[in-house]
């Protein structure tokens, strides 16, 4: 299996040049020169220009235009989480973009992609394409994905198992064109939801050895009482990726300066493509340690060894 990594392009409001979502945010938006005791404890407001929302977290008595933006306010405003508009492109999958039945997305990022990653997922069938210029040709078109099927081996998980949520899914081998403009469309009857969108360019550095370790790391708190009963406070779990990658010697400087770009940038890391290799996909960081440098094995042979903790 192959082991790429896929530097994403930072995604600004002015490469997003279509979108299902019109409106960016349910709850109201905040207002310069409004009294400021008009807000109250508890109060949310968003702001366009930082595609953020906020909430009030102290009161202010005096009845003074509040001309202060929340973000430059902390003493008053919390930063709570990005817009619904917005949250696709931040760097959690868990902060989800919402729309009923159909989500849709165009983006124009200026340089060459080769591969789209969407994670956080909640949609029935996901669908890419890239044109060439706005309206250019069609250089890619990946066709409908089903995202909701999972191969069950037994009756007993058929029926019985919680059905299996496919959470994302890796669109590679798009061909490098002049202007990408990519359309990104996601159905499914309800709510529709995408947590992440991740796009550049797909380097491949090596390949993926057997043995490759990924899952959750928990950080949740359990507390354990002298009586024997516990008190358990439940957080996100964080990914996790180890694994080491065979590199050939004659791309040993590309992988080292590659992973030195890279440090403390988060960034995806692919140890395998295959949709049901899901835990093989994990977008964080590089954790650089002494024991994980490249090594020449032999003269034929490098092992650079990875350690992924996500996001």
């Amino acid at each position: 299996m192959a082991f790429s990594v896929l530097e994403p392009v930072p995604i600004t409001a002015t490469m997003v040049t279509a979108s299902s979502v019109t409106v960016e945010d349910d709850s109201p938006v905040w207002q310069s020169g409004r009294p400021s005791n008009s807000y109250v404890v508890g109060d949310k407001r968003h702001r366009v220009e930082t595609h953020s929302v906020y909430e009030r977290i102290k009161a202010e008595a005096s009845g003074a235009a509040e001309n202060t933006p929340p973000e430059n306010d902390p003493e008053h405003w919390l930063h709570m989480r990005p817009t619904n508009r917005w949250a696709m492109f931040d760097a959690y999958t868990r902060t989800r973009t919402t729309a009923q039945n159909r989500l849709s997305v165009t983006l124009r990022p200026g340089g060459f992609v080769t591969a789209v990653w969407l994670g956080g997922l909640n949609a029935k069938a996901a669908k890419v394409t890239v044109r060439s210029r706005p309206d250019g040709p069609v250089v890619y078109d990946s066709g409908i994905r089903q995202l909701d099927a999972a191969v069950r081996d037994r009756w007993s998980l058929y029926w019985l198992a919680r059905p299996h949520v496919v959470e994302d899914t890796l669109f590679p081998n798009i061909r490098p064109c002049i202007d990408p403009n990519i359309t990104i469309e996601l159905t499914r009857s309800g709510s529709v939801g995408l947590g992440m969108v991740v796009l550049g360019q797909l380097v491949r550095i090596g390949e993926t050895q057997w043995g490759a370790g990924a899952g959750p790391t928990s950080n949740s708190f359990i507390d354990f009482k002298a009586d024997g009963t516990a008190k358990w406070t439940r957080r996100d779990p964080t990914r996790t990726l180890n694994c080491n990658v065979e590199v050939q010697p004659r791309d040993a400087n590309m992988v080292s300066r590659l992973l030195a770009r890279l440090d403390g940038v988060p960034a995806l890391y692919v140890a395998s493509s295959r949709q049901r290799h899901e835990p093989l996909r994990v977008f964080g960081f590089m954790q650089n340690q002494p024991s994980q440098v490249l090594r020449f094995e032999n003269v034929k042979q490098c092992m650079q060894p990875i350690n992924v903790i996500g996001l």
